[in-house]
């Protein structure tokens, strides 16, 4: 792990080196969905939460809502708008026109351009660029993490509104494969999946605090590393459908996980940790998927019967477009807005957690 001044400036390199196999993951599952990599969303909201408590709740000052929302506005926007714009336009030139959804076309557009369509307010399923669901569950999840924290709430009361909202899925639901479906007309089901692992991520920070004080051997950081994957593993693939009453291991694996990789003390943590210089691509990864979906379908008309040549494809070109739309469109854009977010940024006292 490196170190710089301060705990503040920790650069978790295992956790930006899983953050890029999430990302594939997601990538692989919304090409072929034969598989829970669904479950990747969870992993991205609580390294959410995790990265938000030790960029926030760690350090001797703790930014304004106003700041934070103004960081959060230029991570997240940019790249979203630009990700919505160019899946409509790739839309019109391949299948001549817009796509239509029952009674909302255009509702479920504007709600895309404010960022509401993952929140329970879109009835009309996943519209338009459809991964962005979970951007815009994780920009409102991340501003409720934000009020609760900023009221005073123990961890032990994180915990339990974390455990409710998994409780309402497991009932609701039976799996954590929801996105835009609301329970009983107004519990949205990905506002609880990302609200729930969000927290959980915080409570992966605090795990984290108090293991790397810990003195462990490398074996038996090898070694519960490796359980760790293992016991992943077998709730990804160790199950006869697709969906599964065994997602609900994932959350606490990912918030072990994400607590023991973070401290790089074992070989598979320093091992995932080489990848951590593709991280930067991530979201563009993310946001940029099922646009590439579309392009490579056009190629590959057939391809089920032998998807690996077009997975190949898919994957190759969606990393070097997302190389191309970090360079020229994330990364200028969040510079651009950051300039008036250091200018205006604010400090309140700090809370730990």
């Amino acid at each position: 792990m490196q170190t710089e001044s301060s705990q503040s400036h920790i650069y978790f390199q295992s956790l930006d080196g899983l953050r890029v196999v999430a990302a594939l993951s997601i990538a692989v599952f919304h090409f072929y969905d034969q598989w829970a990599g669904y479950l990747a969303v969870e992993f991205f909201f609580m390294l959410s939460g995790f990265l938000f408590a030790h960029g926030y709740l760690s350090r001797n000052k703790v930014l304004t809502l106003r700041s934070y929302a103004q960081r959060r506005f230029a991570r997240l926007y940019p790249m979203h708008l630009f990700s919505l714009v160019v899946f409509v336009l790739v839309y019109w030139l391949i299948d001549g026109g817009l796509p239509s959804y029952a009674d909302g076309t255009l509702t479920s557009f504007v709600s895309h351009l404010f960022m509401m369509h993952g929140i329970g307010l879109n009835p009309h399923g996943l519209t338009w660029n459809y991964p962005s669901w979970a951007i815009s569950v994780e920009l409102w999840v991340g501003a409720a993490a934000f009020f609760l924290v900023s009221a005073g709430l123990r961890l032990r009361v994180l915990l339990s509104i974390s455990l409710v909202c998994l409780l309402v899925m497991y009932l609701a639901v039976g799996n954590l494969s929801g996105t835009y479906q609301n329970i009983s007309g107004f519990l949205n089901a990905g506002l609880l999946r990302g609200l729930s692992a969000f927290l959980l991520g915080i409570m992966s920070y605090a795990i984290f605090l108090r293991y790397r004080k810990t003195v462990w051997s490398r074996f038996e950081s090898n070694r519960l590393e490796m359980l760790i994957l293992l016991a992943i593993l077998l709730v990804v693939f160790g199950r006869t459908d697709v969906v599964s009453k065994l997602d609900f291991f994932a959350p606490f694996l990912f918030m072990t996980g994400i607590a023991v990789f973070a401290t790089e003390n074992g070989y598979l943590s320093a091992l995932v940790a080489q990848l951590s210089g593709w991280s930067m691509l991530s979201y563009s990864i993310y946001l940029n998927q099922a646009m590439m979906i579309m392009v490579v379908e056009r190629i590959f008309s057939q391809y089920n019967d032998n998807p690996i040549f077009p997975l190949l494809t898919y994957l190759s070109m969606l990393i070097f477009y997302s190389y191309m739309t970090h360079y020229l469109v994330e990364r200028p854009a969040r510079a651009f807005l950051s300039i008036r977010h250091q200018r205006n940024m604010s400090v309140c006292p700090k809370r730990n957690i």
